[in-house]
Order: structure tokens, then C-alpha cells, then sequence
């Protein structure tokens, strides 16, 4: 909204945009009531809350990025753009454009859904836990061989342990696994990378699925950290096909509550 977009100046004026939305603030309002507020429930203990949409889902510098010129805020704005141009795209869909009369503008809103996919805490948990699990598995790896852990510590320490060494920093490194002390996360640098460059490919098979809009008077759509929802499928024999936005049997994406 023009209100937003003034918002948005304001807060540039007055210093860098480091308070970012994980959700963005344009779509939360779409949820809120006439007291701009939203109804949150906490997914761990179902506690329920009234707050400001605009004070919601929001991390401080969760897209700057540290470059040896100091802070770079390009990515936290052309996010802002993208969602100033996606809330144009559901304002004519609630007028009743749909389906949308323009390819590009499916593009976009793709692209947009895209980014919802890859720019919250959900994703950046996902690449911890995938670097999480390769750090676990070279880790058994080369503590399950007493040559490799040999040629690891001649790498990392540039001398030739004795065999009383190679045991010691074995057991060392199992014992440590075991009790969880050995943790591996992604910069958000290397993780606003992997956004930028995965967002872009979810977006064209997104906007070459079918769409279908739902609208409902009688019941509440709702929407969370991560709004965009995605319903898997089965193999043959019962189990269950992993999601994604390829193998994904629907897909879905609330606008507003109706």
C-alpha cells in the first residue's frame, strides 16, 4: 500500500532497512484485522497472541550482507521491490482478474511465492541441518578409518602422528559427535546466496502448474511463518514421495483470509 511504501522511505531516510521481514509486511496486513493487528498461535505450545502485523516475523539484518566494504542492504531492497509489485498482482486478483491476463505478471507472482519458500527461517534450518548431516557423515567416515583420520591430522596439523595419536583423536572425535559437541550452520551470506539462486527455478515450475483459486465466505484461510503449503504424494507401495515444489500434488498459497 501507499501507506507501506511511505513507511518504507521513512525508515530508509532515517538509516539503513536493518529491521527485515522474514513474511512480508504487505502480505501479514492482508491478514489482520481493523486494528492492524494479527492473531498469531505458537506452533510449540499453541499460545495465542494479538500483535501489530507490521512488528510481526521480523529479524534484524536477516538479508545484509557483510562484504569488505561493510554492509550491503541490495538484497533486503530488492525484496521490497519485488513485494511492492506482487501486492499490485493480488490487489487486481481480488478485483477479479483471474485467471491474471498478463504471462508476466504469473511470472512474478511466481517468483514471489518462490521467494516466500526460500527467504525464511524454515529454509535457512533446512540448509543446517543438510550441512549438519554431511559434517556427521564425513566425521563417522573418517573415524571409522584409521589411514584417513592419519591423513586428516597431517593436513590440519602438517606432522605425522604416531598410531597412540591417530587413536586418542579418533575416539576424541566419536565421543564428541556422540555428545552432539560437533555443529556445523551456514552463514546467512552462503544462505541468502543459496536463496537467490534457487528461488528463480521454484518460481518457472511454479508458474507452469495449474492454478486454481479458492474463495470462501464461511471460512478462515490462515497463513504462518511459511505460508507457502505443500501436499506430497505416495510411491505405489504406500510410502510417501519427498515434497517439493516438483513432486509436490498441490500447492498452496492464501492470498487473505477469504
Amino acid at each position: 500500500s501507499d501507506r507501506q511504501h511511505n513507511e518504507r522511505r521513512r525508515t530508509t531516510r532515517n538509516g539503513p532497512p536493518r529491521r527485515q521481514h522474514v513474511v512480508a509486511e504487505f502480505y501479514l496486513r492482508r491478514f489482520a484485522d481493523t486494528d492492524d493487528r494479527v492473531r498469531m498461535t505458537d506452533k510449540h505450545d499453541a499460545r495465542r497472541v494479538l500483535a501489530s502485523f507490521a512488528t510481526v516475523m521480523v529479524k534484524k539484518d536477516f538479508y545484509t550482507v557483510a562484504t569488505a566494504t561493510g554492509k550491503n542492504y541490495e538484497v533486503e531492497k530488492a525484496l521490497s521491490d519485488l513485494e511492492g509489485r506482487a501486492a499490485q498482482i493480488l490487489r487486481r486478483i481480488e478485483d477479479g482478474e483471474f485467471p491474471l491476463k498478463h504471462p508476466k505478471d504469473r511470472e512474478l507472482l511466481a517468483l514471489y511465492i518462490a521467494f516466500q519458500l526460500a527467504r525464511g527461517m524454515e529454509f535457512q534450518e533446512l540448509l543446517d541441518s543438510a550441512a549438519q548431516a554431511l559434517t556427521e557423515a564425513m566425521t563417522i567416515a573418517v573415524t571409522s578409518h584409521p589411514e584417513a583420520m592419519r591423513a586428516t591430522m597431517e593436513g590440519a596439523f602438517g606432522t605425522s602422528p604416531s598410531d597412540a595419536e591417530v587413536e586418542e583423536q579418533r575416539k576424541a572425535l566419536r565421543e564428541a559427535l556422540q555428545q552432539k559437541r560437533i555443529v556445523t550452520t551456514v552463514p546467512r551470506s552462503m544462505a541468502i546466496g543459496e536463496m537467490l539462486q534457487l528461488a528463480p527455478t521454484f518460481a518457472s515450475v511454479i508458474a507452469q502448474r495449474s492454478w486454481i483459486l479458492l474463495r470462501s465466505e464461511s471460512m478462515g484461510f490462515i497463513t504462518s511463518d511459511v505460508p507457502v503449503g505443500m501436499i506430497g504424494g505416495s510411491f505405489p507401495d504406500g510410502r510417501r514421495m519427498p515434497v517439493g515444489v516438483m513432486t509436490a500434488t498441490e500447492i498452496t498459497f492464501p492470498i487473505d483470509s477469504k
